[in-house]
């Protein structure tokens, strides 16, 4: 679980680092929680085999809605190998690379300003400069990633809820709400 708790006295941002998300660990039987690191973890996600985690990191604050930016603070996506215990920084875009997720083997995804507008990309561990661009909005940015077991997509973009799987078009869900106002 992620939380804004304080590092360690002898952490360079203590005592200000409420900003930065430490990941820990507490057993699932119950006990005492662990910090896994303090690297400033966002949108953790194990990958099947439980061996390593994908995740966006948090440099500084920086307004998580805004758009087209490039700076000191902006997220980049990191994998970290919990055998090796080694960080690789796998987005090579020098913008906004947020919301990561796994796909099978050695594929991930996640949202990134590379090409204008925040869409979905793909790519490897394997090859990391080999990226392809799945979604092509181009007024709003797609936010809220998520992907299921069985490969499909689920984000937000320009207010609608969408899903889809690789190599088809996104497809937005139609939401239809009733309510009965008189009752109490």
């Amino acid at each position: 679980f992620g939380t804004g708790r304080y590092d360690v006295a002898t952490s360079i941002r203590f005592p200000l680092d409420f900003y930065f998300t430490k990941l820990y660990k507490v057993p699932a039987k119950g006990g005492r929680s662990l910090m896994v690191n303090s690297a400033g973890t966002e949108y953790v996600h194990f990958n099947k085999t439980a061996d390593k985690f994908i995740f966006q990191d948090r440099k500084g604050y920086e307004d998580p809605y805004r758009k087209h930016h490039t700076s000191a603070v902006t997220r980049d996506i990191w994998i970290y190998d919990t055998k090796n215990n080694t960080y690789t920084k796998v987005s090579p875009f020098n913008g906004e690379d947020r919301e990561p997720v796994w796909g099978d083997g050695d594929k991930f995804y996640y949202l990134s300003e590379r090409n204008g507008n925040q869409n979905l990309f793909g790519s490897s561990e394997a090859d990391i400069n080999n990226i392809t661009q799945l979604t092509t909005f181009e007024k709003d940015p797609v936010r809220n990633l998520s992907r299921s077991d069985n490969g499909t997509f689920a984000f937000t973009q320009g207010g609608d809820l969408y899903t889809m799987k690789e190599g088809q078009q996104a497809q937005k869900i139609i939401i239809t709400a009733s309510a009965d106002f008189d009752g109490d």
